[in-house]
């Protein structure tokens, strides 16, 4: 391709965006009709995020809406695909009525479709994507209501140094494994955790088991249980589940250990409930060490009569980061998505469900709490000694 024909289509480009820029500001500026926000979640999601996005919405419109106008949203699942995310956040970006998004949950989805986002000035938040480099850059418009896995690793080595005295590494080699591993490996070294190993997996190994044994080197006749008294595992639920299966196959006990991937029953769907027994995991806030508080319980039992459902913390997460960016657009008097951003970079301590809302300036959630989680007897029961350890801590 010439340079000259490079330029035309960057130019080509950037009018069109410019386009729908204006066609966007001039509906936002005349302040009528419903307000649209585009919405990305998984259908039918065990962990009923679209739902919780769902009871905002009816929540804010019973109350008369946002600015006195009603709030539409336009929901899309993108499966967790990268092409398929950024065919919708393009078609978001030609609707001049959507002035902000939520969702796109994977991280490898959500920092692609940002630079769309961005570049075409519509507000993106994100619930649920815990990279860092998701913000990384700065940008304007995205922000995230989650913690970051470097929050996490930080907590889980917290947690490692009161409980463990030797632990081992075990992650996928992509993004969220590295970016997590690499994290806990620092900050659990910094409060004098020794690493025993570190095992790294291709993320789409076809024979886990077959890498197991060779990385670990179990076929020496000697068990890493003999060296390590717990496994830090930073992999996606689907992968996490195998490798926890392979190493109770193998008779390794020791407990694992991890973030929010391992929040997740189809854990317990693939390796069973005896192998994820005593599974510790550190994931978004939801109770509190005092219980749930009335704002939680209220949510839950109007959660539960229209779903006929109990809600998690992720449903929670999705309801608090609707009702953010409407208090946002609230505070700025404004739909148009340079005052929402502008608005939001500057909220501080608004109280949302699943915690206190403050962001930086690059559009992270500051000190927001994380809980603790242990499975017994098949569910994440709540670990009020561990989350108060790493609550004081902060």
């Amino acid at each position: 391709m010439t340079s000259r024909l490079l330029i035309i289509i960057v130019l080509f480009f950037i009018s069109a965006c410019s386009k729908a820029d204006k066609d966007r500001i001039s509906l936002a500026e005349k302040g009528v009709g419903d307000i649209v926000v585009g919405a990305v979640f998984p259908k039918n999601s065990v962990y009923h995020f679209l739902e919780g996005f769902e009871l905002a919405i009816e929540d804010l419109n019973r109350k008369g809406g946002v600015l006195g106008r009603k709030v539409r949203a336009i929901v899309k699942d993108d499966e967790y695909l990268v092409q398929k995310g950024k065919e919708i956040a393009r078609g978001f970006a030609k609707n001049p009525e959507v002035v902000a998004v939520v969702g796109h949950n994977d991280s490898d989805v959500a920092v692609p479709v940002s630079l769309i986002y961005e570049m075409n000035k519509i507000v993106f938040i994100n619930p649920c994507a815990t990279t860092p480099s998701l913000t990384a850059h700065g940008f304007r418009y995205v922000f995230r209501t989650v913690p970051t896995d470097t929050a996490y690793a930080e907590n889980l080595a917290k947690v490692a140094k009161k409980k463990f005295k030797a632990v081992l590494i075990v992650s996928t080699d992509d993004l969220y494994g590295n970016t997590l591993s690499d994290n806990f490996s620092t900050f659990a070294a910094n409060l004098g955790v020794e690493i025993v190993g570190n095992i790294h997996f291709p993320p789409f190994e076809k024979d886990l088991k077959s890498e197991f044994i060779r990385c670990a080197n179990l076929i020496e006749g000697k068990r890493f249980a003999d060296k390590y008294d717990a496994i830090f595992l930073a992999a996606k639920e689907q992968t996490a589940a195998k490798i926890i299966k392979i190493a109770r196959d193998l008779k390794i006990t020791s407990p694992f250990f991890g973030a929010d991937e391992l929040d997740a029953p189809g854990l317990r769907e693939v390796a069973g409930d005896a192998a994820v027994e005593g599974t510790i995991f550190c994931t978004i806030a939801f109770q509190g060490t005092d219980g749930l508080t009335a704002p939680q319980t209220s949510f839950a039992e109007r959660f539960n009569r229209k779903y006929r459902i109990l809600p998690n913390a992720w449903t929670a997460q999705a309801y608090d980061t609707m009702m953010v960016l409407a208090y946002a657009m609230e505070v700025a008097g404004s739909t148009l998505p340079n005052k929402v951003a502008e608005t939001l970079h500057f909220i501080q301590d608004w109280q949302g469900i699943t915690g206190v809302y403050t962001f930086d300036e690059k559009g992270d959630i500051l000190d927001k709490n994380s809980d603790i989680l242990v499975v017994r007897n098949g569910e994440g029961v709540f670990d009020a000694e561990l989350t108060r350890l790493i609550q004081e801590t902060e």
